[in-house]
């Protein structure tokens, strides 16, 4: 019990430095992040030896092992920094399985909420640091759209338009509810959560626009994410329109796979979360100036 108390004290004082840092200077020291990677690690390996049991140190390396294989490739993908993986490798590190402290101190019940013995607690964590945000997303998103009645107006038509398909499951189901038919009154709800998810997906695929923020070039400051990938072709520079799906099946269809692979220099991207580098930006600076 105290092992696990003294690794969620020291991560829960350790994310706050790293957020207060985080705010203050826009960056996490790898001070914080690699401090806690060594208090967990060196943690785990003293429990090992007081407790004569090879158990703790062998989860604590597996876990930080593999949240940094999953935090390494979201950083290849572009979703997120450097700073990200090393933070979120430091809480593996920390906290390789789910000790449910609140449990173990009875502010919650053990049966709902027990350890979890199996070092996933990262892939846990991850999970509902999603669900955490989407309230605060989503308010982002409507706060930008009451500003934009040009996009307001194309989302209304385009919820509308999906909801009038869906009146008559509703309908279908008050029909069903009076006759007694719960199958059919269930439509009603499936219709109303069906509505609902459609109107937060295009939520979602319009707040990349929403967020957007036009500015110049000499404006850019470093850590901010570009609204487009600049690259640097036999042409010259050029904006890049993004490989998304529709892109890619374009370029199949008519034959252009090697465009759809073979990339030019880039220059800047829009697709990395860590934002544009100062040696970025003076390049770009360079390039169209």
């Amino acid at each position: 019990m105290i092992q696990f108390l003294f690794f969620f004290t020291f991560s829960i004082a350790a994310l706050a430095i790293a957020a207060y840092t985080d705010l203050k200077e826009r960056v996490v020291k790898d001070e914080i992040t690699y401090s806690m990677a060594a208090v967990g690690l060196l943690g785990h390996l003293i429990a090992t030896i007081l407790q004569a049991d090879v158990g703790p140190f062998l989860t604590c390396i597996a876990a930080t092992i593999a949240a940094f294989a999953f935090s390494l490739l979201l950083y290849k993908l572009g979703v997120w920094a450097g700073g990200d993986v090393k933070l979120f490798t430091g809480i593996a590190a920390l906290n390789p399985v789910n000790a449910s402290i609140l449990a173990r101190l009875g502010a919650m019940p053990a049966e709902m909420f027990g350890a979890i013995e199996i070092p996933v607690f990262f892939l846990t964590l991850f999970i509902f640091s999603i669900f955490a945000m989407l309230p605060y997303g989503i308010f982002l998103a409507l706060r930008r759209l009451s500003r934009n009645r040009e996009h307001g107006k194309k989302l209304i038509r385009q919820v509308w338009l999906f909801a009038i398909g869906l009146a008559a499951i509703g309908i279908a189901g008050i029909a069903g509810t009076a006759l007694g038919m719960a199958w059919l009154a269930g439509l009603l709800s499936l219709a109303a959560g069906t509505w609902l998810l459609y109107f937060l997906l295009r939520l979602y695929g319009m707040s990349a626009i929403l967020m957007r923020k036009a500015i110049r070039i000499t404006e850019l400051k470093e850590g901010e994410i570009v609204a487009e990938t600049i690259v640097e072709t036999a042409q010259g520079i050029e904006r890049q329109p993004e490989m998304g799906v529709k892109n890619l099946i374009k370029h199949f269809a008519v034959n252009k796979m090697e465009k759809a692979i073979k990339q030019p220099r880039e220059i800047v991207s829009s697709r990395k979360a860590r934002g544009a580098t100062q040696q970025e930006i003076e390049e770009l600076k360079r390039l169209v100036m």
